[in-house]
């Protein structure tokens, strides 16, 4: 078993206008500490994420995107379990103006979880522990500056690990950069 700790300043979405967006984000991840525990030979990660909210008024939930197929097991704010949904089909012009089929595409493996808080929240951290397997194929993969015949967003396998932000393999807020460190644990078969 390997571990490595890796520290990233990532843009998220950095393809999307920025002038697509329905308003001010109202919300902020200001940083996420994942651990990442990867099964190459299940093509399967399981993540315990804190996310350290900034919100900029006081709510009662709270929304993020995040892989529609993701397994969330539980989401702890305080020691407490809290009520969440991940709903696989949202209205993404919550988060985008833009009409553009392009952003579908962008958007196609999204999901949107909202947590209810039972009592007010602006600032704090909460805990999210998921898994999620990425196994698009990687031999189908055809680039050229003309031709794009698939595009890989997420593989987990004995021939590495690629994942792509438009994965959502971590939790997103379109229009803001995400700041995290990353742990990897490789367990081997």
């Amino acid at each position: 078993m390997k571990t490595i700790t890796i520290r990233l300043f990532s843009a998220l979405m950095l393809c999307l206008q920025v002038n697509t967006f329905s308003q001010p984000a109202t919300s902020s991840i200001r940083e996420q500490a994942l651990h990442m525990i990867i099964q190459p030979d299940l093509q399967l990660m399981k993540i315990e994420n804190t996310l350290s909210l900034d919100l900029k008024e006081k709510t009662k939930t709270f929304s993020f995107l995040i892989n529609k197929n993701a397994q969330i097991s539980k989401i702890v704010w305080k020691d407490k379990n809290l009520k969440f949904q991940l709903l696989p089909d949202f209205d993404l012009t919550k988060y985008v103006n833009d009409s553009d089929s392009a952003l579908d595409q962008e958007y196609e493996q999204a999901g949107e979880v909202t947590i209810s808080f039972n009592k007010s929240f602006q600032k704090g951290q909460i805990e999210v522990f998921y898994s999620l397997t990425a196994s698009d194929s990687v031999d189908k993969a055809a680039f050229s500056r003309e031709y794009k015949a698939y595009e890989v967003n997420g593989f987990i396998g004995k021939e590495g690990i690629f994942l792509s932000p438009s994965y959502f393999w971590y939790p997103t807020i379109p229009d803001e950069l995400s700041h995290f460190d990353l742990t990897v644990t490789l367990q081997k078969a």
